[in-house]
């Protein structure tokens, strides 16, 4: 199936793979609600807004370098020949 990633973790780490992953996934709500506040207070207003949207830009912009780098560099290696 297209999209499809498959991993074989051994049993007893699935739990700590699991958690690792939720804590990543969940930073983000615990995080920006406080970087957000700060933004907001240190220039009230429409300046402040558009602070925060300027940040949320630049994670946003991230991400998708992330996105398009990750599969090349795993497409890139998968090419090279195995050295021995």
């Amino acid at each position: 199936m297209a999209g499809e990633m498959a991993f074989s973790l051994p049993f007893h780490v699935t739990g700590a793979a699991v958690g690792v992953m939720s804590f990543t996934g969940y930073m983000p709500e615990i995080s920006f609600a406080a970087i957000a506040g700060r933004i907001l207070d240190a220039d009230p207003g429409l300046g402040g807004h558009l602070d925060y949207f300027r940040f949320l830009a630049a994670i946003a912009a991230g991400g998708v370098i992330v996105a398009v780098w990750l599969p090349w560099r795993k497409r890139n290696k998968s090419r090279q020949p195995a050295v021995s």
